[in-house]
């Protein structure tokens, strides 16, 4: 059982280091609206890799096997991005703004974490992949999966939330001239990687 908790923890880590959409949303939020509305991105992200994991389990890797279907959240997943990006590229940030904004819209900001991740096509191969690596693997007992995944999860939810706490220290530092530019930087970071979506489903089609 400890190994299956340390394998849990590591492939934690293995996705929560990778720079993405989600970890320059999450940044973007903290910075912008404080910790707390942070921590709701962060809950949304967990909440779209656990609904993953249980529908890959139901099958999904079967579907995703259909060249359309991957295409499709890809442009859809792609376009998204890039509207989200060019949004915080062109965003005016002052401090009134940054005041106004903390504490609110949590429900907003757990909508962005959830539908970032959940429309990310790398995510999901991922997720299909370990699901099917565990799940094939001999030696894994039902209960052993389960805290593979919940370990898996939990490793995602607290490295965002560690992201997510940084960020807002490093805030009492940041101006409002340096918050435009890391909006401007984030906002091309999330086009690119829309770009890149597009791209893979329309080369993959």
């Amino acid at each position: 059982m400890f190994e299956t908790l340390l394998s849990g923890i590591a492939t934690g880590l293995l996705i929560a280091i990778l720079p993405g959409p989600v970890f320059f949303s999450l940044l973007k939020t903290s910075l912008n609206q404080g910790f707390r509305n942070g921590l709701f991105v962060a809950i949304g992200i967990a909440l779209s890799d656990i609904l993953y994991i249980i529908v890959t389990q139901k099958g999904l890797s079967a579907l995703m096997g259909e060249a359309h279907v991957t295409a499709l959240m890809g442009y859809a997943g792609g376009g998204l991005l890039i509207i989200v990006g060019i949004s915080a590229f062109v965003l005016k940030v002052s401090d009134e703004t940054r005041d106004l904004g903390r504490g609110k819209g949590y429900f907003r900001s757990f909508s962005r974490g959830f539908l970032i991740n959940l429309i990310n096509p790398f995510v999901l191969l991922f997720w299909i992949s370990t699901v099917s690596l565990v799940s094939l693997g001999d030696g894994y007992t039902d209960a052993e999966r389960f805290s593979y995944f919940t370990t898996a999860v939990a490793t995602i939810f607290l490295s965002d939330l560690l992201k997510a706490y940084t960020a807002m220290r490093l805030s009492r530092w940041i101006t409002p001239k340096m918050l435009m530019y890391i909006n401007k930087v984030s906002g091309v970071a999330l086009i690119v990687f829309g770009l890149r979506l597009i791209y893979f489903a329309f080369s993959g089609n």
